[in-house]
């Protein structure tokens, strides 16, 4: 098995270049190859490479699906990348917390990290409401596993 630790255009080329070389065994990246980059830049030899991601755009999630609606709208591109709803929810994750820091009457630094170690229940699209542990990590948090079939990437069965 070939595991990939890098992103799309990185895991494209090595995917690529083993494939070329004859090696047939699985390919396995991290979620950043999670990409439409990649299986353009990788193209025939990015089928059956297998990744994980907190995304996917066939999660029903009515919040999944607006976002997804609003990012083609707004940027002309099909499916946003893991990349583009982690950011949205990162910004949306610290918005929350400036405002509690708002209304708690500390609207500093130091009060946005309060609020967000303090925090519970914010409000994401992609893992829905939301607290921290201690390790300021989302517990219990899904992961898809995906394959790169027919050219896309898809759940894998």
């Amino acid at each position: 098995m070939i595991v990939i630790i890098g992103y799309a255009a990185d895991g494209a080329l090595i995917t690529s270049q083993a494939r070329e070389l004859g090696i047939e065994q699985p390919i396995v990246g991290i979620s950043s190859i999670y990409n439409q980059q990649f299986i353009e830049l990788a193209d025939e030899a990015a089928e059956g490479v297998e990744t994980l991601s907190y995304f996917t755009p066939s999660n029903p999630d009515e919040r999944v699906q607006q976002f997804i609606a609003d990012f083609r709208d707004e940027y002309g591109v099909e499916v946003p990348s893991d990349f583009a709803i982690r950011a949205y929810d990162a910004l949306g994750i610290v918005a929350q917390a400036a405002e509690a820091a708002h209304e708690a009457g500390d609207l500093t630094r130091s009060g946005i990290r309060d609020a967000l170690d303090e925090g519970t229940d914010f409000e994401t699209i992609l893992y829905g409401d939301i607290t921290f542990n201690e390790n300021r990590r989302v517990d219990d948090a899904q992961q898809y596993p995906l394959v790169v079939r027919d050219g896309a990437f898809q759940l894998r069965d």
